[in-house]
């Protein structure tokens, strides 16, 4: 039976918490579909962003898309 799932996540990393900046997010949203038990199909559009060391602004936002297949696993 073939069936779709839907994907929201967000990603936090600080990697200095001594210190403001340093940091990147990412948010992701997608769709998996499955046409087998076997097999998923995966589509993500990902929207990332960074803030510099002692830095409390956020950078310009990054779009990018992924695509992947995955069988037999």
């Amino acid at each position: 039976m073939s069936t779709f799932t839907g994907v929201v996540r967000l990603d936090h990393v600080g990697r200095d918490t001594e210190t403001d900046g340093n940091d990147r997010q990412r948010f992701t949203v997608g769709v998996n579909f499955r046409p087998t038990e076997e097999t998923a199909i995966k589509n993500d559009l990902l929207f990332d962003r960074a803030r510099a060391s002692e830095s409390n602004a956020w950078g310009d936002t990054e779009t990018s898309y992924r695509f992947s297949v995955a069988t037999y696993f």
